[in-house]
């Protein structure tokens, strides 16, 4: 099949509109790595960088690709305006891999996923919402808590501040929230141990990746998934952070199991997607987040890929979006 790759704009490399240098590989590794993967399977590429709607309408004109591997991040620079792709693809009708738009907004605010976890038996942290221009609720769950913007990704506004253990902290960053992300804050009891992630795969039947586990080496607010412990390798090294297989018992491990399957239905998730847990010391296991469109990396730290199970894992994937443009 003719397969185009939307990539971000910052994922271009000068002089290697195909991603196959070295260049490409230090630069934008995923995007190298899908494109390899694809052409491994004999695929004819084309790697479509997203500018603007224009632009993008015109260069999937010219590519005239059977399916389209989306693998952007963000439009315009705004991590919420990524549901602006799959949404003109829809219009364009081209078969597209991963997330509709519609899931994409489901899973992006937090308290909705959350109460729909809820409501399906997964167990989640207790919660309330602090709206745009409202102060902060007077109900609350027992301190300490986490304020965290409802309808951000990547641990955008997640920082060691955000764990509060009295009012008037509490107070303080749900105005930071308001004023800095314009978003509403969700207010969430902290859960002390470490964070888990899994990702699955939907295929004929839906499989998950052997869970991955994040530690850092530090009780309450350090311990957290902050922005700075998943992006900036100084923190990571000063704050003990390892990755690396969960540690899980057999009924933990049943108990993921049963919650990715039951949040894959009432999340309406396709393809793939990966699932943010965090496991308290007495081996409880909470949902924090969904990522209908998580990095989709063979060396990605949430996840241990071989090479071969990539490429499986891309066919499929790829194989799903034909499918679904044959129906």
């Amino acid at each position: 099949m003719k397969v185009a790759l939307l990539v971000d704009r910052e994922q271009r490399v000068d002089g290697d509109p195909s991603l196959t240098s070295r260049a490409a590989l230090r630069h934008a590794p995923m995007e190298h790595y899908i494109a390899k993967a694809l052409r491994e399977l004999r695929h004819d590429v084309a790697i479509i960088a997203c500018l603007s709607g224009r632009q993008l309408i015109r260069d999937l004109g010219r590519a005239a690709p059977d399916v389209v591997f989306n693998a952007t991040e963000h439009l315009f620079g705004r991590r919420a305006s990524d549901i602006h792709v799959p949404a003109l693809l829809e219009v364009l009708r081209l078969p597209y891999t991963g997330a509709t738009p519609s899931t994409l907004l489901r899973c992006r605010d937090k308290a909705f996923s959350k109460s729909l976890a809820a409501m399906a038996g997964v167990r989640v942290p207790p919660f309330v919402l602090a709206p745009l221009g409202i102060d902060a609720p007077r109900e609350l769950p027992p301190f300490p808590l986490v304020v965290k913007p409802a309808s951000r990704d990547s641990s955008e506004g997640i920082s060691a501040r955000s764990f509060v253990r009295t009012r008037r902290a509490l107070e303080r960053q749900v105005a930071v929230v308001h004023r800095r992300f314009r978003d509403a804050a969700i207010v969430e009891q902290f859960v002390g141990g470490v964070d888990v992630y899994v990702t699955a795969i939907e295929g004929r039947t839906l499989k998950l990746r052997a869970p991955q586990q994040l530690r850092v080496r530090a009780d309450g607010a350090r311990s957290m998934a902050t922005y700075y412990v998943k992006h900036d390798l100084a923190y990571r090294r000063k704050w003990g952070v390892v990755t690396g297989s969960a540690k899980l018992d057999a009924k933990t491990r049943r108990e993921l199991d049963g919650s990715v399957r039951r949040l894959w239905s009432v999340l309406q998730l396709r393809d793939y997607a990966r699932f943010d847990f965090r496991l308290s010391p007495e081996n409880a296991l909470y949902f924090i987040e969904a990522n209908a469109n998580p990095g989709f990396s063979p060396v990605s730290r949430n996840d241990n890929w071989t090479w071969s199970e990539y490429v499986d894992a891309i066919e499929t994937v790829v194989g799903n979006a034909a499918q679904r443009a044959a129906r």
